[in-house]
């Protein structure tokens, strides 16, 4: 397998997205898991919807804490603040 380049690209985004919201709708793993095996979940998911796709380059292998970093600092987060200023709380850091 090939390794990923830094950035994701938008229809990265949009399959993170997806394997996470997956992941936590998920009943049967529950919520009792440890970070690890969660995220290797959501790879997995992330695996899945990547093999599906058609616009997206061929045998690009992407860590769990790959997804994870970019899932917490380039969509968690700004949601959060999105979120924040939507609901009149105060912005916090």
């Amino acid at each position: 397998m090939a390794t990923r380049p830094n950035n994701f690209t938008p229809i990265e985004d949009v399959m993170l997205c997806r394997a996470y919201v997956n992941a936590t709708l998920n009943p049967i793993t529950g919520t009792d898991q440890k970070m690890k095996v969660f995220w290797r979940g959501i790879k997995g998911k992330f695996d899945e919807l990547y093999a599906e796709a058609d616009e997206v380059q061929e045998g690009v292998a992407m860590a769990p804490e790959a997804l994870m970093n970019r899932y917490m600092r380039k969509i968690q987060r700004p949601s959060l603040l999105i979120l924040n200023v939507l609901s009149g709380s105060p912005m916090q850091h």
